[in-house]
């Protein structure tokens, strides 16, 4: 169950992120520039980076590692993945 806030934080972070981005570009952009073109782009490309990552996210065996000894061994000794 702790391997799906692997997914979910950062998935939350990111569509946060890009939704204040294309507020920002919809309502400050300048009226017959690129902006709106520029927004409906980055809007296609998160949704397909989304897309990808819940895919690679659900592609990966879980039950070959156990994440809370990755991550203790990652955080007490980092010089090894070096």
């Amino acid at each position: 169950m702790f391997h799906f806030l692997l997914l979910i934080i950062p998935l939350f972070i990111y569509i946060i992120l890009a939704t204040a981005l294309t507020f920002h570009l919809k309502k400050y952009g300048l009226s017959g520039d690129a902006t709106k073109r520029m927004s409906k782009v980055f809007i296609a490309v998160s949704i397909i980076l989304i897309i990808l990552t819940i895919f690679m996210f659900f592609s990966i065996d879980w039950e070959e590692f156990e994440i809370n000894e990755l991550l203790q061994d990652f955080i007490f000794r980092p010089y090894e993945y070096y």
